[in-house]
Parts: structure tokens; C-alpha cells; sequence
């Protein structure tokens, strides 16, 4: 883009979308606490053969943090009328 003959540096506007419901209701352009973690159980056996302990890690579930949406950038109040049901039990 250009201004007096410039060149205007325009940053990139990155925006995270929320679905409720098979509805799209609200746009962000940040969000925190995105990530996971997977819980991992130790099997420990002993080599019948060397008498060798061994120990293998098996993966569980997937376990995700809560969400933290910010920033919102939009003027729908979809979001807020879902969470006023789920705090009054309709949700």
C-alpha cells in the first residue's frame, strides 16, 4: 500500500475463529492457553533372558487446556448468550 508516494508496512491480521454448535459465533485475534498434553504410563519388565529391566512408555490421552480467548473482533453476542445458558444449566 502506498501513501505520498511510500510504501506503508500493513502487519498481518491473524484471526481465530470459534464454532459453537456448527455455527460460526465469534472471531479473536488472540487466544491463549492452545496446547496439549498426553499423559504417559512407565511398563516396566525384567529380560527373562539378562534379567535386563526394561522400560517402555506407553501413551495415553490427549489432554487439552482451557482456552483463553481475547481480543475479540467482531459484534456478535452469540458467545456471550452460550455461556450465559451454560452458567444457568441450559447449555
Amino acid at each position: 500500500m502506498y501513501e505520498n508516494g511510500k510504501i506503508l508496512k500493513i502487519p498481518l491480521l491473524h484471526l481465530v475463529g470459534l464454532e459453537l454448535e456448527g455455527k460460526m459465533s465469534g472471531f479473536f485475534t488472540n487466544v491463549g492457553g492452545i496446547g496439549s498434553e498426553t499423559e504417559v504410563i512407565a511398563h516396566k519388565i525384567v529380560n527373562d533372558k539378562t534379567g535386563e529391566l526394561l522400560s517402555n512408555k506407553i501413551p495415553q490421552a490427549a489432554l487439552a487446556g482451557p482456552l483463553s480467548p481475547s481480543t475479540r473482533c467482531h459484534q456478535h453476542i452469540d458467545i456471550w448468550e452460550w455461556r450465559q445458558k451454560v452458567v444457568e444449566g441450559n447449555g
